[in-house]
């Protein structure tokens, strides 16, 4: 059966055209059924460990699963919960989570069922919209526990207003719980910040760490405890080991496993436990962990059967990547997002947040970071671009691959920037890196300009490596004051401190020795010594370091239809051309008829304009008279170029098909005026601006519609 409100009841046609698996299902009205009936009701027969519900997984590494979850799983974990950020039976709520998500099903709408307390409820497309009306909703309700994945807060920080922000009190907010995505230390620490004039305290905040497979909660910090950021070398992590460094990447710890729950860190080739510092796969075992995926026996082994070397506990394998320390679950990153480039790990967020946060051109949060499947060398990040962005400006490229280089010791290789809001993303909001490698490799993606670094070994002399990387350490050494035994030729060039300057004088040296032109940045095409020579021993470094691919100079035109003056057709008019015939003519008396005074103008006139098949287009006779023939025209025409392109008219509904049309007089609609025939299709009907909306919407096409004047 299908529970949905009324509203959505009364579409239930209208989804099982569009999924009719729908259709032969009950639908039941949740919001007409009367409250008496829940007296008639009795307590179903079921045992803990029967089916109590599907929760399917957003599918960010994969196609949605269809997680088996059992009464007993439910309640472990809403207990556990509650246990954990130490709820009470009169808490105060909000949420603004789907309820289709783990996160809003069990975590908020069970959850407050369970313990029963007062729960406002808010659409998702509400936040999105305003993400005001979230912090609103918490501060007149006197909320103590809300929450969401970190990009709400960072939408809080960016887009409520000093104004709006004098109106809100969070002062009573006690658990602001975040999880279901990377956990970003600036964007809480930013949200402490900023709403500390509300009286909300860092304190409150609550990371932590689950996934749908284990119902929900796999590790939480201690109520009261706030974020505990703390930073680590990321060299070691890339190497799978765990050192502080205060210098290094900042992570957020994920507290400690709920109750009852076995959390351990493993090497996911031996399936060895690993000790505290060492990081490997999250195995979960336990009372909260699902039964496994419906219908999907293969995949129910492989996740949830795993048993550690030599022991015979069926551990989750969550897939993802953490490790322990000082007691703490800290979460690094997906394992099969993880990047290997030349032999070492690089997590793909941690590349993403460093270019977001180098440029403001880029949307937050509105980036993903790959390796090609046929190169695994070559790094490639695809992101949104504001909506001021203006094509052209190449110093980004140069901003970002600095950046990746001096953080991370790596080079990137392609940048692809798309338009606003057209990342691919999970049901949940998570970036989908492999659908985006997918659209980038099949060229599907919203490009609005791209970055490559040019690599053709084919046209550079060859260079003895040896020879080379000896003279780049002396030079280098000599720039540093350091003894050459002392550059290490695997450490990025920014971590000895060269500013840019530096790096483009040791450009222009490094061309003087080859005697070959060199781009200035080419210290940042390879950001070590033993990169810069493996790439200029393979021919790689050329004068112009990447080229700039524009999406929108690349037209193809693949359907024309047309009527003109002596021609009516593609076919006609190149005649009318070949034959040079001038379509300038007196008007054809067959149209006298329609003019209101004698005319002897000489123009350029369609044969026939009075013909128009309204109900071929489901218009009425009585609109079709009202209608601009322009309009009438242009839906003609418009078959006829599909019809030349040999694409059917009904496969482009629903796509992002784009209407531009040039249209500018309005003799028809002013000939219209005071006629006693006129009515109120008169307006709509010979508006310049619904030439172009009148096809998207006959085609239903979703792209542009713009008409121009």
């Amino acid at each position: 059966v299908v529970l949905a409100p009324a509203s959505l009841v009364a579409e239930c046609d209208a989804f099982a055209e569009q999924n009719p698996a729908l259709g032969g299902i009950p639908w039941l009205a949740t919001d007409s059924v009367p409250d008496d009936r829940a007296e008639g009701w009795t307590a179903p027969r079921v045992r803990g460990e029967d089916l109590a519900i599907l929760q399917y997984t957003s599918g960010s590494t994969g196609d949605p699963k269809g997680v088996m979850l059992s009464h007993a799983c439910v309640l472990h974990n809403v207990r556990a919960i509650a246990q954990s950020m130490d709820l009470r039976r009169d808490n105060v709520g909000v949420c603004w989570l789907p309820a289709f998500h783990d996160m809003g099903l069990i975590g908020n709408l069970i959850g407050n069922v369970s313990f029963p307390g007062t729960m406002t409820l808010l659409s998702p497309l509400t936040m999105m919209q305003d993400p005001f009306r979230w912090l609103e909703a918490v501060s007149r309700t006197r909320a103590d526990i809300s929450g969401g994945p970190c990009f709400a807060y960072e939408l809080c920080v960016q887009r409520i207003t000093d104004e709006q922000l004098q109106r809100l009190d969070l002062s009573h907010w006690r658990v602001a719980y975040t999880g279901a995505e990377p956990i970003s230390p600036r964007i809480l620490e930013a949200f402490g910040r900023r709403f500390a004039a509300c009286g909300f305290r860092p304190k409150a905040l609550y990371p932590c760490y689950g996934l749908a497979e284990s119902s929900l909660m796999v590790t939480g910090v201690r109520p009261g405890g706030g974020a505990r950021g703390v930073a680590f070398d990321a060299d070691a992590l890339a190497a799978g080991r765990v050192l502080p460094d205060a210098n290094g990447r900042s992570m957020v710890s994920c507290g400690v496993p709920v109750a009852d729950l076995d959390v351990r860190i493993v090497d996911a080739e031996t399936r060895d436990p690993l000790p505290a510092g060492r990081v490997g796969e999250v195995w979960v075992a336990g009372p909260s962990v699902a039964l496994g995926y419906f219908e999907r026996p293969e995949a129910t082994e492989e996740t949830f059967g795993a048993t550690l070397a030599g022991g015979s506990t069926r551990y989750l394998r969550t897939g993802d990547l953490g490790f322990f320390h000082e007691g703490e679950c800290y979460i690094a990153g997906r394992l099969k997002d993880v990047l290997i480039i030349r032999g070492r790990n690089y997590y793909p967020q941690d590349i993403e947040e460093a270019a977001l946060l180098a440029s403001t051109l880029l949307r937050p949060a509105g980036a993903a970071a790959f390796t090609l499947e046929e190169d695994e060398s070559r790094l490639v990040l695809v992101a949104e671009v504001q909506r001021s962005y203006k094509p052209g400006q190449n110093e980004l490229f140069d901003s970002l691959r600095a950046r990746i280089a001096e953080e991370f010791g790596v080079e990137l290789n392609d940048l692809v920037l798309i338009r606003p809001a057209t990342l691919p993303r999970t049901s949940s909001g998570k970036v989908a890196r492999r659908e985006t490698q997918q659209r980038h490799r099949d060229g599907t993606l919203e490009v609005v300009e791209r970055f490559t670094v040019v690599e053709d070994a084919r046209s550079a002399p060859r260079v003895d490596a040896d020879e080379l990387r000896a003279w780049l350490t002396h030079r280098l050494a000599s720039q540093l004051g350091l003894a050459p035994g002392q550059i290490d030729a695997d450490r990025p060039f920014a971590s000895f401190g060269l500013d840019s300057v530096s790096m483009v004088a040791i450009a222009a040296d490094l061309e003087r020795h080859l005697g070959r032109r060199l781009s200035p940045t080419v210290l940042y095409s390879a950001p070590t010594v033993a990169g810069l020579v493996r790439l200029l021993t393979e021919g790689a470094a050329h004068a112009e370091p990447y080229a700039v691919l524009r999406e929108d100079g690349r037209i193809a035109i693949i359907g024309i239809g047309c009527r003109l003056p002596g021609a009516d057709g593609v076919d006609a008019f190149w005649k009318l051309l070949r034959a040079g015939e001038f379509a300038v003519r007196d008007l054809p008396e067959a149209r006298r008829a329609d003019c209101r005074r004698e005319t002897t103008a000489k123009a350029g006139y369609l044969d026939e304009v009075r013909s128009f098949d309204a109900a071929f287009f489901a218009i009425a006779g009585r609109e079709a008279s009202c209608i601009d023939p322009q309009h009438r025209v242009l839906l003609e025409v418009a078959y006829h170029a599909l019809e030349d392109a040999a694409v059917p008219a009904d496969r482009l509904a629903g796509s992002r098909t784009g209407v531009f049309v040039g249209i500018s007089s309005n003799d028809y609609g002013r000939l219209l005026l005071g006629h006693a025939g006129a009515d109120a299709y008169l307006g709509i009907g010979n508006a310049g601006s619904m030439a172009a909306h009148r096809l998207s919407y006959h085609l239903d096409l979703r792209g542009p519609s713009l008409a121009v004047d």
